[in-house]
C-alpha cells in the first residue's frame, strides 16, 4: 500500500519539524490557556456580582475600611480587563504561526494570567472578609 507523501512546502524537513509543536505540548497549551480563562472569566464575574454585594454591607456598617478593602472595592470597574487580555491572546494564539517560540510564549502569558488571576481572586477574598471580621470582634 502506498502511503500518502505529505505536500512538499519549499522547507526542509527538519524546519517543518521545528514550526510544529510536539502533540503534547499542543494538549499542555490548550490546558493552561483553558485555565487561564476560567480564572480570568472568574475574575470578571466576582468583579461584576459579588463585590458590590460587598459594597453594600460595608456600606450599612458605616465604618472606615481598611486600605486593602478600599482598593478592592475602588478597582472593581477594572476587573473585566484580564478576562479581555485572555480572549485578546486566546483569538491571537488561534491566528498565530504554528511556530514553536510563538506557542512558548503565549503558554508563558496564559500561565502567568493564570497565576495572577488566582492570586488576585485570593486576595480581594481577604480583604473582602477582613473588615467582617474586624468589625464583628468589635462589636462583641
Amino acid at each position: 500500500m502506498d502511503t500518502p507523501n505529505p505536500q512538499p512546502t519549499g522547507q526542509p524537513a527538519s524546519e517543518r519539524a521545528a514550526e510544529t509543536p510536539p502533540r503534547s505540548f499542543g494538549l499542555l497549551f490548550w490546558l493552561i490557556a483553558a485555565g487561564a480563562g476560567f480564572f480570568s472569566l472568574l475574575f470578571g464575574l466576582a468583579g461584576l456580582f459579588i463585590v458590590p454585594a460587598f459594597e453594600q454591607v460595608f456600606a450599612a456598617f458605616g465604618a472606615s475600611l481598611p486600605w486593602g478593602t478600599a482598593l478592592v472595592l475602588a478597582s472593581r470597574s477594572w476587573w473585566w480587563l484580564p478576562t479581555a487580555v485572555v480572549a485578546a491572546l486566546w483569538c491571537y494564539s488561534l491566528w498565530a504561526p504554528r511556530r514553536l517560540h510563538y506557542r512558548s510564549q503565549l503558554m508563558i502569558a496564559f500561565a502567568s494570567l493564570c497565576i495572577g488571576a488566582n492570586a488576585a481572586i485570593a486576595l480581594a477574598i481577604v480583604a473582602l472578609y477582613s473588615p467582617i471580621f474586624t468589625l464583628g470582634s468589635a462589636a462583641q
